[in-house]
C-alpha cells in the first residue's frame, strides 16, 4: 500500500511521532503535602490512572509531582525502576531525562557566561577552533553562535545517534563533534528554529573547552550542587544507578549512550526537577544558585530570539534558551520541555502566574501519550481552569492546499558521504505528490520513486516516507526519510533530508543538507543521474 493510500490520520500520527523524535528549592520540596491547600485524596484519579497503567503492563514505572510556590501539592511513584531486581520507583530515583536535559545544559551555559564574560554571540569556532573551516573552503558553520544554538536557530539539522551495548566504547572513542559531516548549516542561521541535538552537543563541548573540565563536572558544580539536585548526574559510557530503560514491550534495552551529551544525557529525580523548575519560576528562593546566576538572567532565558526567526512548532510557542514558551511575550503563560528517547519519556512544565511546577518521568520508550494524560490529570486537580497542555508539535500545520506556493516541480542534489545524489519533488496538492531520489544502495542506478503527503505551516514543509537509504552512518539502511524544508524568497526549498531509524530502538536521525530549485513549467525535468563525486 502506498503512503497516499493509507488513511490521513495514520499519516499524521507517523509524522507527529517522527517530529517528536526530531521531535526542578533547596529546602526539601518533597516534604509534607499536608502543608498545602490540597489533600492527597484529591489526586486519587491521577494515582489510579498511573497505577492502572503499571498493572496493565503499559509502563514499568512512573514518578510524578506537582508543586505550587515551593509547596508540594502531590508527589508519588508507582511501579518498579528495575523490574528484574524488583527495585521500586521513588521520588529520588534518577530517570533518564532525554531532551529534558537541554534546559539544564542551557542554565549551565548561562552560569558560565555570567562568571566568565563569555560572549554568547561570538562565532562557535572561537570556543572550538577545531570547527574552523579549512583554508580555501567555505565555512559550513558561518553565522553559528552560542545564542543561536540555545534558541535552535543556528541552522543545524535534526540529528541523533544512539549506541547500544558493546558498541558504546568504540563509538565514544571516535566521537568528535569536529569530525562530523552533519556539522553544517541546512538553513540560514537566524531564519528558522530547527530543533537540533547537534546544537546542544556543541554547547556541551563549548562548556568543557572553556572551563577545562568535563560537562558532567561543570553541571555538578554549576547546577546540581547549588540547587541540591542530589540524585542528578550525566550518564557516561558505563553502568549507572538510574532507572532501567525499557522498550514498549517492557523488555530491558540495556546500556545506551547518546553521542551529544549536552542534548540528552542527564539523569535526575522528581525531587531534583521540582527544585530546578522552582528555581526557574522564582530564583529568589535559591541563594546559592542566585549567587551564580542573577534572577534577571534566569528570566531572560524565556525570551524569544533577537533574530525574529520563525518558530513553526507547537503553534504560537517559541523556543527560548532551553525552554519552549507560550503566551504573550510580556507575560509568559507556560514554559516546558519534553524528553523522549529509547527507555525515556519525560515532561517538566512551569506556569509562572500560578507558581506551578509539574513533572512526570517514565522509564519506557514512546510513553508520551501516558505522560501527557497523567500530567493533564494532575494539572486539572491543582488548577481546574487550566488550559490544555497543548503539546502537539505540529499544531498549526495543515495538509497542502490547492493554492499552496509549494506547488510545482523542484530539482536539486543532496550531498552524502562526499557524493552528490540527485533528488526531485513534484508537489501536486490536488493529487499525488512524488519524491524521486538516488538511494545510495550498491548497484542501484535507477531513481527510487515514492508518493508522499506533506504538512505545511507558513514557509515550512514536513513529510515522512518509507523508502530505502544507505550512507556511511547507515550501512544497514534507514526505516524512513523525513523532509524538513523551508521556502525561501528566492524560490528555493532548503533544509534537510533526514535518514531515520527507529522508533522502537532509535539508532539515528542523520540530516543531509538539501537545496531544491523550482523547475520552470515549460521545461522538461532533467533525468536522474547516477551517484557521482561532488565538485
Amino acid at each position: 500500500m502506498t503512503p497516499a493510500a493509507r488513511p490521513a490520520r495514520s499519516r499524521a500520527v507517523r509524522v507527529r511521532a517522527s517530529l517528536f523524535l526530531l521531535l526542578s528549592m533547596a529546602t526539601g520540596l518533597a516534604a509534607a503535602a499536608d502543608a498545602s491547600d490540597h489533600r492527597p485524596s484529591e489526586f486519587t484519579e491521577a494515582d489510579a490512572f498511573a497505577r492502572a497503567a503499571v498493572d496493565a503492563g503499559e509502563i514499568p514505572s512512573a514518578a510524578y509531582a506537582i508543586a505550587r510556590k515551593g509547596v508540594v501539592l502531590h508527589a508519588a511513584a508507582v511501579g518498579t525502576a528495575d523490574r528484574e531486581r524488583k527495585i521500586a520507583a521513588s521520588l529520588q530515583t534518577p530517570y533518564a531525562l532525554a531532551s529534558l536535559s537541554k534546559p539544564i545544559t542551557a542554565t549551565a551555559l548561562r552560569v558560565l557566561q555570567h562568571a566568565s564574560g563569555l560572549s554568547l554571540d561570538a562565532p562557535i569556532q572561537e570556543l572550538l577552533p577545531a570547527l574552523a573551516a579549512q583554508d580555501g573552503q567555505a565555512d559550513p558553520l558561518q553565522g553559528v553562535t552560542l545564542t543561536r544554538l540555545l534558541h535552535h536557530t543556528a541552522g543545524l539539522g535534526t540529528y541523533a545517534q544512539i549506541h547500544y551495548g558493546d558498541s558504546i566504547d568504540a563509538a565514544a572513542a571516535r566521537a568528535s563533534m569536529a569530525q562530523r559531516p552533519y556539522l553544517r548549516t541546512v538553513q540560514t542561521p537566524g531564519r528558522i528554529a530547527e530543533y537540533s541535538n547537534l546544537g546542544y552537543g556543541l554547547i556541551g563541548d563549548a562548556i568543557a573547552a572553556r572551563t577545562g573540565v568535563s560537562l558532567e563536572r561543570y553541571l555538578q558544580r554549576s547546577v546540581f550542587t547549588p540547587l541540591a539536585m542530589r540524585d542528578a548526574f550525566v550518564s557516561g559510557t558505563h553502568a549507572h544507578a538510574g532507572a532501567v530503560a525499557y522498550d514498549a514491550s517492557l523488555t530491558p534495552i540495556g546500556p545506551l549512550w547518546n553521542d551529544t551529551p549536552g542534548a540528552g544525557n542527564v539523569f535526575a529525580s522528581v525531587d531534583d526537577l521540582l527544585r530546578f523548575g522552582d528555581f526557574h519560576l522564582d530564583p529568589s528562593r535559591f541563594e546559592a544558585m542566585l549567587a551564580l546566576l542573577p534572577a534577571a538572567e534566569v528570566m531572560a532565558m524565556r525570551d524569544p530570539d533577537s533574530d525574529g526567526a520563525a518558530h513553526p512548532m507547537y503553534g504560537e510557542a517559541w523556543y527560548g534558551q532551553g525552554w519552549y514558551v507560550r503566551g504573550p511575550v510580556a507575560a509568559r503563560q507556560q514554559i516546558w520541555h519534553e524528553g523522549g528517547m529509547p527507555g525515556a519519556s519525560t515532561l517538566l512544565v512551569l506556569y509562572p502566574e500560578q507558581g506551578l511546577v509539574l513533572t512526570v518521568l517514565v522509564n519506557r520508550s514512546d510513553a508520551q501519550p501516558f505522560v501527557h494524560a497523567l500530567a493533564e490529570r494532575l494539572l486539572r486537580t491543582a488548577w481546574p481552569e487550566a488550559p490544555a497542555l497543548g503539546l502537539d508539535p505540529i499544531a498549526g500545520f495543515a495538509a497542502l492546499s490547492a493554492s499552496t506556493r509549494f506547488r510545482g516541480d523542484w530539482a536539486g542534489t543532496v550531498t552524502v558521504d562526499g557524493q552528490a545524489r540527485s533528488l526531485s519533488l513534484q508537489i501536486n496538492p490536488g493529487g499525488e505528490s512524488r519524491f524521486e531520489y538516488l538511494s545510495g544502495v550498491e548497484g542501484e542506478t535507477a531513481p527510487i520513486v515514492r508518493t508522499f503527503q506533506a504538512i505545511v505551516r507558513g514557509n515550512s514543509l514536513v513529510s515522512a516516507v518509507q523508502a530505502p537509504w544507505r550512507s556511511a552512518d547507515a550501512p544497514d539502511g534507514a526505516a524512513a526519510l523525513l523532509l524538513k524544508l523551508n521556502l525561501g524568497e528566492d524560490d528555493t526549498l532548503s533544509g534537510a533530508l533526514v535518514a531515520y531509524d527507529g522508533p522502537e530502538r532509535l539508532r539515528f536521525l542523520l540530516p543531509f543538507a538539501l537545496t531544491l530549485r523550482r523547475v520552470a513549467a515549460e521545461s522538461t525535468r532533467a533525468p536522474m543521474r547516477s551517484p557521482g563525486r561532488s565538485r
